[in-house]
């Protein structure tokens, strides 16, 4: 397995994934962390619009 790490100034993040893929995961993975990014971006938005 392969990690990545990613600090940020709120928390750090950390992804793991297998070392190898095979072409037809590779689609699935990148489908899945969009999904990802969508679910994170949610609560961010909302707390944004309170803001303003």
């Amino acid at each position: 397995m392969t990690q990545e790490v990613f600090n940020l100034p709120e928390a750090t993040v950390t992804i793991t994934f297998p070392k190898q893929l095979s072409m037809g995961e590779r689609p699935d993975l990148e489908d899945q962390l969009s999904l990802l990014l969508r679910r994170v971006k949610r609560p961010a938005n909302k707390d944004d619009e309170a803001v303003n």
